[in-house]
């Protein structure tokens, strides 16, 4: 141990200058101030309980005068001011400002630990916890670690930075979702998404639009809700990862929990400030096809004469921009915070772009000698969400991408009128998709929440009452004008659609915090919560326009009209308690249960309970490790509980019935449609259940220089929700049944390493890794089922099965050979599996360096082990498509041997998707204009900079949304939107 400390003090010193100033009598100037130097040398030991500290910095406060402790602790300083104060710095210790007398030769200076991580409270479900007396698998990222530059919604600000956390892009389109898994799927069904609670309020994630799909041509992509949430205003997000933490939440704790905290007022803080960013976007990546003169080599009759390449005509470097203002002030009883944000992102596809406006304020107050605390947290954020049909299931001509990707290269954009060049029935122009459709949603969203905590008992006993809402309105319309070709055969075609989500939350509860006789600390807390959800849909399709005039504004005015409506409404009401108990400080229990009834079930089945258990022992604490000095914590970590899923949708326990208009009688010359029966009812539908066991240690070695924690779990998710054939006869052919368990199971590692810290220069490293493996280990009658329809024009077949024994997306297909005479040659035609879409591995890998004024942060991703279905590739490889199509030279080199079409159930189209990213790399450089600008920092960042992988599509990372058999489809690849590469330029200021 004692050679590893001086190869860390030799290092330090090796990476910091050697201060020495030469004593003199003279009048210098040191950074502004004016000193006087006399002829003196101090020395000055820096010592812990445990003896010499190697290393630690001491500075004479305003100068640049000073030196680094040797093997014994001493650092030797010359030329010290008068009057001088020592400023001794040390990684895990509170820093010490010391004044020194004008006679003081030898300074003895002992530095406390600082105990402020460990002492750090998180927030957790309904109260918080000191980080170091919690007893669950409990991430925490905190604003200055998130992720810089353009955020279109929060989870993309901790991608890469928690272990087990995987985050994928729905698309590249702004204000596109994102798919968050911890610790891997749960469900087959039913979402494995977490839930999400912003200050205490949780959300209903989820959001519907139209699907027109086919010919009609219009995006059934909807926003994500989170995007309505600026970064600047979040203050830390806090992951809980097993069912110790997540039980709480009980039926909505299976998927894990986000809880995210916006930021407030500071007590004895005035601040106004600025924050503004500006920048382009570029797609990172484009597919290789046939350029014009290599498509006329396989195609010699070719009759155009352009030279067009359609992914340049579709793509475009778009303009981001982002600015926030905020003023926060607060006094011993009131403080609030006010912000104004907007930002604007333009995609890069053409016809696509986000424009979002955001007005928060946050308040508290304290009365009556502080037992009585009032909250209030509001935003209201209006947004437009431009949209194209981007193509990722398919449709009889394919949308804007799939047809940039197969159009003619020697055909022209334009015709020589101007107009658009439409020459074939199969190629629709995608230049044409874009600008002459009109696809524009606006809404209007409002979050607010009102609490009052009332303590009976100063600190030891309150009461809480919490009242949330949250109302989310979005208008579509879309318009499709009578010459495109999407409408064409129908004069036009207009599509209006008007949605509205409403969440209303009624909580309250009881805590009890008491230390008895100093060893004993229990905390106790127990609480009612009521909450529904209301949602409600509108829309009408409309074909037949005289003109295009008025567009989707002219609906009456159109030949036929289609009307729709629906409204779903879903309630659930709670009981929960959790009782935190410490003895000694050295071990803690904590106790969960959650008592839950939920709309959504069968009648036989609507309550159910939900607990948990768990232990933490600070091994550091005791006795026989007090002595061992290298190790600053070690706790060991037990928890096992079950928790729930209940995001299944509505009414699925419920015989459901459809309206045939065109079908029925009539009564006295009224019409009276026909009902038809849709769905068996189920009375014993009941809740997805996971069982988890989670085991870990926290440790803190070097004097917390290396921090960080390992974590193994077993999760086991039983009455898995799946559509099985119904007992004929019967109205319906399949009914929803729990019939199904999966287990995931997987080891967590995170490493933070504070690796050089002295005066000038400062590296902080966090490195997390996280293996996971999935299996499916019962099905109904252990029967496969094949599922992952693929898309494009000719294609059929499924490319996806579960199977007992093997993981949820796990490919499904012929093992490919090679091709022989312009044939696709495989083993046999017997399929088999041949891949899987989740991956083995995570990793994350986040770096901050400082020196002086400069910061740079870099945080680089990898997944490995995980394949992707690349449909894109499939569709493009077809020998058929040449002549009248562009293709890739895999499908010329097909076309030239005499192929044709091609068998998509194959292991050649799925790729090794594994990757390294460097997600984000940011260079800042801070400095101050005294008595006008308290801080400020100026910086460039520069986004998915670059991606190292095999995988031949847009972007190894890809989340397709279609389904079957209720069956989510994972890690199928069909025209993905491609992710964008960002260049931002940066202020903040701080007045």
């Amino acid at each position: 141990m004692k050679r590893l400390l001086v190869s860390t003090s030799l290092l330090l010193s090796a990476m910091s200058p050697v201060f020495a100033m030469t004593a003199t009598a003279n009048t210098n100037v040191e950074n502004g101030l004016e000193v006087q130097s006399i002829n003196r040398k101090i020395i000055v030991s820096v010592v812990d309980k445990s003896g010499p500290i190697i290393g630690a910095n001491v500075l004479v406060k305003g100068t640049q005068i000073g030196a680094i402790t040797d093997l014994d602790g001493n650092a030797v300083i010359d030329g010290v001011p008068s009057n001088a104060v020592l400023v001794i710095s040390y990684i895990g210790y509170i820093t010490q400002e010391i004044p020194l007398k004008n006679s003081d030769t030898k300074v003895i200076v002992d530095l406390k630990e600082d105990t402020q991580t460990l002492s750090e409270v998180v927030v957790v479900g309904y109260g918080s916890v000191k980080k170091s007396d919690a007893t669950g698998a409990v991430e925490v990222i905190k604003s200055t670690d998130f992720n810089q530059g353009i955020v279109s919604s929060p989870e993309s600000l901790f991608k890469g930075h928690i272990a087990g956390v995987q985050v994928t892009p729905t698309s590249g389109q702004p204000g596109a979702g994102a798919s968050v898994r911890i610790r891997g799927v749960n469900s087959i069904s039913a979402s494995s998404e977490p839930l999400y609670v912003i200050d205490g309020v949780p959300i209903d994630n989820s959001r519907s639009s139209v699907n027109v799909g086919g010919d009609s041509g219009l995006s059934s992509m909807t926003v994500n809700p989170l995007s309505m949430i600026p970064a600047s205003d979040i203050e830390s997000m806090t992951v809980l990862k097993d069912a110790s933490a997540t039980a709480i939440y009980g039926s909505r704790g299976a998927n894990g929990v986000i809880i995210i905290t916006t930021k407030g007022g500071k007590e004895g803080v005035r601040s106004l400030s600025y924050s503004g960013s500006v920048g382009f976007s570029q797609p990172s990546n484009k597919i290789d096809v046939l350029s014009a003169d290599e498509y006329k080599k396989y195609v010699p009759d070719a009759s155009g004469t352009a030279s067009t390449d359609w992914q340049d005509e579709i793509f475009r470097t778009a303009l981001v921009q982002e600015h926030n203002v905020t003023f926060s002030n607060g006094n011993k009883n009131t403080s609030y915070r006010a912000a104004l944000n907007y930002s604007n992102q333009d995609g890069v596809v053409i016809g696509t772009g986000m424009d979002r406006y955001s007005l928060r304020f946050n308040l508290t107050h304290k009365m009556f000698d502080n037992r009585l605390l009032l909250g209030l947290n509001a935003t209201n954020t209006y947004y437009k969400f431009d949209n194209v049909l981007e193509q990722q299931t398919g449709g009889s001509e394919g949308g804007i991408i799939n047809n940039a990707l197969k159009a003619n290269p020697t055909e022209p954009v334009y015709k020589a009128d101007g107009s658009f060049n439409e020459y074939a029935q199969t190629v629709r122009n995608p230049v044409a998709m874009a600008k002459q459709m009109y696809d524009k949603s606006r809404g209007d969203r409002f979050i607010a929440n009102a609490d009052a905590t009332y303590f009976f008992i100063p600190e030891i006993f309150s009461g809480k009452v919490n009242i949330g809402y949250d109302i989310d309105n979005i208008n579509r319309k879309a318009y499709q004008p009578i010459d495109s070709k999407a409408a064409e055969n129908v004069e036009g075609r207009a599509i209006t659609e008007s949605n509205r989500y409403s969440n209303y939350l009624f909580e309250g509860y009881l805590t009890f915090n008491k230390t008895f006789k100093d060893i004993h600390v229990l905390n106790a807390v127990a609480g009612y919560s009521w909450q529904e959800f209301d949602n409600y849909t509108a829309s009408v399709r409309a074909e037949g326009f005289v003109n295009d005039n008025l567009g989707a504004n002219n609906i009456g005015g159109a030949r036929t009209q289609q009307a729709s409506n629906y409204q779903e409404r879903n309630r659930l009401i709670s009981f929960y308690a959790r009782v935190n108990y410490n003895l000694m400080d050295k071990y803690m229990f904590t106790a969960t249960v959650r008592r839950d009834g939920s709309s959504r079930f069968g009648i036989n089945n609507r309550w159910a309970t939900f607990p948990s258990g768990a232990f933490a022992w600070k091994i550091k604490q005791e006795n026989f490790m007090r002595n061992v000095n290298f190790i600053d914590d070690l706790k060991l970590r037990l928890g096992y509980g079950i928790t729930g899923n209940q995001d299944i949708g509505n009414f699925k326990y419920s015989q459901t019935y459809s309206i045939d208009s065109k079908q029925g009688t009539s009564f006295g010359g009224i019409a009276y449609p026909a009902y038809n029966i849709t769905g068996i009812a189920n009375p014993n539908l009941k809740w997805e259940e996971t069982a988890q066991f989670n085991a870990g240690i926290d440790f803190a070695f070097l004097k917390n220089r290396l921090r960080g924690s390992v974590d193994v779990y077993h999760k086991k998710t039983s009455n898995l929700l799946l559509t099985i054939d119904a007992i004929q006869p019967a109205v319906s052919s399949t009914f929803l049944d729990n019939v199904g368990t999966m287990v995931n199971k997987g080891v967590e590692f995170t490493l933070d390493a504070a690796v050089i810290s002295n005066k000038d220069f400062y590296w902080d490293a966090n490195f997390n890794i996280a293996y996971n493996k999935n299996e499916v280990t019962e099905l109904y009658n252990n029967k496969d089922i094949v599922y992952g329809v693929v898309s494009g024009a000719g294609a059929y077949g499924n490319t996806q099965i579960l199977r007992v024994g093997s993981s949820i997306g796990s490919f499904y297909g012929q093992k490919f050979v090679g091709i022989e005479n312009g044939k696709e040659v495989f083993e046999s035609d017997e399929r088999t599996i041949v891949g899987d879409a989740l991956p083995d591995v995570i990793i994350g890998f986040n770096n901050t360096f400082k020196y002086k004024n400069w910061d740079l942060t870099m945080c680089l991703r990898s997944n490995m082990g995980v394949g992707v279905y690349n449909n894109t590739r499939a569709e493009l490889a077809q020998g058929s498509r040449l002549p009248g199509q562009n293709t890739n030279l895999e499908g010329a080199e097909f076309y030239k041997a005499g192929g044709g079409g091609i068998v998509y159930s194959s292991s050649r189209w799925v790729e090794d998707a594994s990757f390294l990213k460097l997600d984000n790399i940011t260079l800042g450089y801070n400095f101050s204009l005294p008595k006008v600008i308290k801080s400020a920092r100026v910086y460039v960042t520069a986004q998915n900079l670059f991606t190292i992988t095999s995988y031949t599509g847009y972007d190894p990372e890809v989340n397709n949304t279609s389904s079957d058999k209720d069956v989510k489809a994972i890690g199928i690849d069909y025209c993905s939107y491609p992710q964008a590469r960002s260049f931002i330029l940066g202020l903040n200021l701080n007045f």
